[in-house]
């Protein structure tokens, strides 16, 4: 079917990805990202609150949905709690018995719920309405064509903007959502090797081990493409994934399914069936 994008009036994107929280008794409101809480990551009990913007977030029903979804697919950690208090969609992170990785990772859905709330809208009606298909797919999908908020304050450098100028083209590298899903269903020791990969910028941060499996699996090489950033489009010379996915749209078909279907995937296993369905 084709992809979802005529969006409800009443589903709207927050004015920016800004968010409120409290962690060690402390309430940060409206603030720009969650740094002020990254040195308590699995230290600290954090509770987090809608940013306060009017009439922009996912409702109630839709955030208890969304967040379900995501805990159902291993990307809410079952220790930590997302409820609807007083009318406002919560999340709680327990002080203890969640790793930093995770609790990270939970942070940025509740952050795409509060913020991108088309991009959760259109994750719930393709899961619904397309069979045959992996959660990863349609999360990808939705990432690469809705999603406006950038590698820096999510888990994973998928975004609407990755498409060339300033990252390796990750918007269209099936690698990419692969890794996200092998790193959730992976164990804790296992992230922990994964925060070891070559060239990580930072071996604490979960996005950069998340980014860096996704090229140990797929791969680059150079090629020239139009590409473009914010709105840009021209032809350069960009780092093309291997595992490069032209058309978005046919994440919502079966036809890379297997790839995602892969319980432990290697590179050498997502090659051949990447050439197989190519041919």
């Amino acid at each position: 079917m084709k992809p979802l994008t005529k969006i409800p009036k009443s589903v709207k994107n927050g004015p920016d990805d800004y968010v409120s929280f409290t962690v060690k008794g402390r309430k940060h409101i409206n603030v720009a990202c969650f740094w002020q809480a990254m040195t308590f990551l699995g230290k600290n009990r954090i509770t987090v609150e809608p940013k306060h913007v009017r009439g922009v977030r996912s409702t109630p029903t839709r955030y208890l949905d969304w967040m379900n979804l995501c805990k159902e697919h291993g990307l809410i950690h079952p220790r930590i709690k997302a409820t609807v208090e007083k009318g406002k969609p919560t999340l709680v992170v327990p002080a203890k018995g969640v790793e930093r990785d995770m609790v990270y990772i939970a942070l940025c859905c509740y952050r795409w719920a509060d913020s991108n709330a088309v991009m959760v809208w259109q994750i719930l009606q393709h899961m619904k309405k397309i069979k045959g298909i992996t959660f990863w797919q349609v999360l990808h999908f939705s990432l690469a064509t809705q999603c406006t908020i950038g590698y820096g304050h999510s888990f994973t450098p998928i975004s609407k903007y990755a498409t060339g100028l300033y990252s390796k083209c990750e918007a269209h590298d099936l690698a990419q959502s692969i890794a996200m899903g092998y790193f959730v269903r992976a164990t804790s020791e296992q992230r922990k090797k994964w925060h070891k990969l070559p060239n990580i910028y930072n071996k604490v941060y979960t996005n950069e081990a998340v980014k860096h499996l996704g090229y140990a699996l797929g791969g680059h090489k150079s090629e020239k493409k139009v590409v473009g950033d914010y709105g840009y489009k021209y032809e350069r010379m960009v780092s093309v994934p291997l595992l490069y996915i032209e058309k978005m749209e046919d994440l919502l078909t079966p036809k890379f399914t297997p790839m995602y279907e892969i319980e432990k995937p290697t590179k050498t296993k997502l090659h051949k069936l990447y050439k197989a369905i190519m041919k």
